[in-house]
């Protein structure tokens, strides 16, 4: 249909250990494409991100539609809406968004309260959405566990500078025992190959240093406690059995967040995540199915 615009982007980061970041990206086309009636083409770069979503729900462009390159100025945070308005004077055009151009999804309920949108447009239009493109073509299946991401890797120090060290987890695995029966499942990297860390000893300027990274194994000998360590291979099954737990407690990650996002679950985040990655957790207390707790012995699990 030439009469209608159609949406893509080419992601900014383009390495294997980027899911979270192309995800944002790749999930801005959809978002958009809801708001003004736009068609999403795909790109195969986005087959980068192993969040896999169903890419059969895009459409191909027709091969006489011209092109519109849109620069996101590479600003991590999200568009504004001012300047996600301008894409209306577009017409009959192949939107390419480029260098970072992305609609976080808390930002749409920030816009609902704002009045730019309709109220709703999260819970009604964009969580529907989400859930289909991800769980159509992934297990969906609950699983009757507490999971917890720990986030590790190349963020290393900056989680534990920030608190969130192995003493802030025992804390809060003593808490949720306290108040639930259930087990409880941690998730986290692994060192060596295939991981951030692996990446940051071969150049990659990020937040790596000498850290004992098996520290975290203390936390497996507490009863109850299971402790799952990947790398990239196990990327997919790790995310997914997130986005399955009937409890799933936020990491300081981009990874974490999409789960949530996704989840049908109760969703947990510690307040503080707001001020050490505020691009991703400023917006927390919006978000419907999210629990905001102010240290790891406040955390309250939802009765079953």
């Amino acid at each position: 249909d030439i009469k209608m615009n159609y949406i893509t982007c080419v992601p900014s980061i383009n390495d294997n250990f980027s899911s979270g970041h192309i995800f944002w990206e790749i999930i801005t086309c959809f978002i958009i494409s809801i708001m003004l009636d736009m068609k999403v083409v795909y790109n195969s770069v986005w087959k980068k991100s192993r969040i896999k979503i169903d890419y059969g729900k895009c459409s191909k462009s027709p091969p006489l539609i011209s092109k519109e390159v849109i620069d996101g100025n590479r600003s991590w945070g999200s568009v504004s809406f001012d300047k996600f308005q301008e894409l209306n004077k577009y017409k009959r055009k192949l939107i390419i968004l480029t260098n970072v151009w992305s609609i976080h999804p808390d930002v749409l309920l920030v816009w609902e309260k704002e009045n730019y949108i309709k109220t709703g447009t999260y819970t009604n239009i964009f969580k529907p959405m989400i859930e289909d493109l991800y769980f159509s073509v992934n297990n969906n299946q609950q699983l009757e566990v507490i999971s917890i991401h720990l986030r590790r890797g190349d963020l290393y120090n900056h989680t534990y500078n920030d608190g969130y060290n192995i003493e802030y987890y025992q804390n809060l695995i003593k808490t949720i025992k306290s108040q639930s029966s259930l087990p409880i499942h941690i998730y986290t990297e692994k060192t060596g190959k295939g991981t951030t860390t692996s990446l940051s000893q071969s150049g990659d300027k990020r937040e790596y240093h000498d850290t004992d990274h098996d520290d975290v194994e203390i936390l497996s000998e507490i009863d109850g406690v299971k402790l799952f360590r990947g790398d990239l291979s196990d990327f997919e099954s790790h995310f997914n059995q997130m986005c399955n737990s009937k409890h799933l407690v936020l990491g300081l990650s981009s990874m974490s967040l999409i789960a949530g996002f996704i989840s049908h679950g109760n969703i947990y985040v510690d307040d503080g995540y707001k001020k050490s990655r505020p691009n991703l957790f400023r917006n927390v207390d919006l978000i419907p199915n999210f629990q905001v707790f102010n240290s790891s012995k406040e955390i309250k699990i939802l009765d079953d």
